[in-house]
């Protein structure tokens, strides 16, 4: 008669088994259910923290790709050195009509540095990035050559001209054509009313006014231009704005809207 309350208390002092967590089978399968209310909040945080990651994200990968970029510039800077040494200070012509396109620098640079075709791409390039050229020539520095202006005496210039080595820019990112994904040899009608540039006057009130951004899009017309690509910029915004330069004396440098200025685009003169 004593056994079944014997047993009785037993149950009570040790209660039901228990797992090695030490949570009841009852209590362990209510712990591990969620609440509508929990993954509500859940999948809240998640997608703040992809909102507020993932522009991060992106704006690194471009930084990225603009080191890149800089790097390919440095590089054509010593080709440009080195084609000027060899040539009696003479630069490349920046795109040549008149001779068959054998003299423009698209055409003359490329052994220096081992026929690399790489060195002359953008890795922010908007267009497909696996031919072509995404750099253009400042046209007041190395202009079109066309059988025209060769015969008014219009030519090479001399690299000794340039003067200001350090603020002349000689190549910037091109607009790239929709047609192909290449940007044009040089940069044409970047100056309002003047072609292939102008020279480099102290007293011209423009000098440190901002070069203009304008459309600011890779398309088949018209597409020799700056493009400020370098954080994904597309379209007239100065806030997206960012181009990447190389300058006279090769060192190459990212500027945002505002930064690059129009004297930098006017050599001291053109020989």
């Amino acid at each position: 008669m004593d056994t079944p309350r014997i047993k009785q208390t037993s149950s009570r002092i040790f209660g039901p088994s228990k797992d090695r967590f030490g949570i009841a089978p009852s209590h362990r399968s209510m712990r591990s259910a969620f609440t509508l209310i929990e993954l509500l909040v859940v999948v809240s945080i998640i997608s703040l923290l992809v909102s507020i990651l993932l522009p991060a994200l992106k704006k690194a990968r471009y930084m990225a790709g603009s080191v890149v970029c800089l790097s390919h510039m440095r590089q054509q800077g010593l080709a440009f050195y080195s084609y000027v040494t060899d040539n009696k200070d003479v630069l490349p012509r920046g795109r040549d009509i008149q001779g068959g396109y054998k003299c423009g620098w698209h055409q003359v640079l490329p052994p220096y540095l081992n026929n690399d075709p790489g060195v002359w791409r953008c890795s922010n390039a908007q267009l497909e990035k696996s031919t072509g050229n995404h750099y253009s020539s400042n046209p007041a520095v190395m202009r079109e050559i066309d059988s025209a202006a060769y015969a008014s005496g219009v030519d090479n210039n001399i690299y000794s001209a340039i003067g200001r080595f350090s603020e002349v820019v000689m190549m910037f990112d091109g607009a790239q054509s929709q047609g192909g994904d290449t940007a044009a040899d040089s940069g044409k009608n970047i100056e309002n009313g003047a072609a292939w540039g102008r020279t480099y006057n102290p007293a011209s009130s423009d000098n440190d006014q901002p070069v203009d951004i304008k459309s600011n899009s890779d398309d088949s017309s018209g597409h020799q231009k700056l493009r400020w690509r370098e954080i994904g910029g597309f379209g007239p915004d100065p806030a997206t704005a960012v181009i990447n330069l190389l300058y006279a004396d090769g060192h190459a440098q990212s500027k945002r809207y505002g930064e690059f200025v129009w004297k930098e685009l006017r050599p001291d003169a053109r020989k």
